[in-house]
């Protein structure tokens, strides 16, 4: 082999080497690295619970709302502020519900996505109480709409696909991913939903009578009537002018149960009954979640499955598929957290 060939050939094996190690230090073809995880910043645990169930480990998710705090009126925190500032996405669940958190999503930089969960809705207006009550209605909206969508399966539904769609348009590069995990849990939602209807098909009573205006949604869903009371709550001795408004209403409808959105107090039940002629029972209106019931894995689906078992029992109900569990209930269900709030 001559002299000049041997030198073409080793200067080939150099150029190749070169190429090689180039690319191995990060040029050429080099594969791209993982996206950042996307910051989403929630102010409902429902909401929340949807916004982990959808974007998986692609996302990082700040509740805002304290857990066991009361995420009426709520007041965001200079943490919360700062946490809204700096996330890709903030879901929240229009004006009216939380007012303080509007304003503050008003003067968010453009470079963060913003979803209203009541903007693209029809939405009912908030409920009156029944006549001769008198008094407060407990956990009553101001504004012109009732922004308690979640609390009908068939609303959270549209809620969860439109969150889907928020993290596709924010992160457009994990379309399938968010799709896929949106499509098994709007599944198990569907089969709460299709409980709901066939359990409440049949009742001795169809109407809903609340010391709490939350489930106007889920009355008109599932083919019942929300009445509402006032100067009843668990906070404070009943005024005796409303139990007997209520008596009188419950004998003109056939309503035999009074739901209060909280565990009633022994005291309170026997005052009810005596006024009345009512048993007492709690409706979870599915707003936050206490440290106990994160604990125990409590999530939307497993609270929504015990609010209808209360309502078939109150409302003298067929139990029609009552106490099934959706697919994957225990595996994908994840309870809402309040981290950096």
């Amino acid at each position: 082999m001559s002299r000049r060939l041997s030198i073409r050939l080793l200067a080939g094996s150099l150029s190749i080497a070169m190429l090689s190690a180039l690319a191995a230090c990060g040029g050429g073809d080099e594969a791209p690295k993982a996206s950042a995880k996307l910051a989403v910043v929630t102010t409902l645990a429902p909401i929340d619970e949807a916004v982990r169930r959808v974007g998986g480990d692609a996302v990082t998710v700040t509740n805002i709302t304290p857990v066991g705090g009361q995420p009426h009126e709520l007041q965001p925190s200079a943490a919360a502020e700062t946490a809204m500032r700096s996330a890709k996405l903030v879901v929240t669940i229009g004006p009216f519900f939380q007012p303080a958190v509007s304003a503050a999503v008003n003067e968010l930089p453009g470079t963060v996505e913003r979803l209203d969960l009541l903007g693209s809705t029809d939405l009912l207006r908030p409920a009156k109480p029944i006549r001769g009550m008198r008094g407060t209605v407990v956990g009553a909206v101001d504004g012109d709409s009732d922004p308690h969508l979640w609390v009908s399966p068939k609303r959270f539904i549209a809620s969860v696909e439109a969150i889907r769609d928020a993290l596709v348009k924010a992160d457009p590069s994990r379309k399938a991913a968010y799709e896929q995990r949106a499509s098994a849990y709007v599944q198990e939602l569907g089969v709460l939903d299709a409980q709901f209807s066939a359990s409440l098909g049949k009742c001795d009573s169809k109407v809903l009578l609340t010391t709490h205006p939350a489930f106007a949604y889920l009355a008109a869903d599932y083919g019942l009537t929300q009445a509402v009371t006032a100067g009843i709550s668990v906070a404070a001795r009943p005024d005796p002018a409303s139990l007997a408004a209520v008596k009188d209403y419950a004998s003109s409808k056939n309503v035999e149960t009074l739901f209060f959105a909280a565990p009633v107090p022994s005291r309170l039940a026997k005052t009810v009954k005596s006024g009345t002629g009512l048993a007492s029972a709690t409706l979870n209106p599915v707003e936050g979640l206490t440290q106990d019931q994160i604990d125990g894995g409590r999530t939307y689906l497993t609270l929504m499955r015990e609010n209808l078992q209360a309502l078939v029992d109150g409302l003298g109900c067929e139990p029609t598929a009552v106490g099934q569990s959706a697919p994957g209930t225990t595996s994908g269900s994840t309870p809402a957290t309040t981290p950096g709030a």
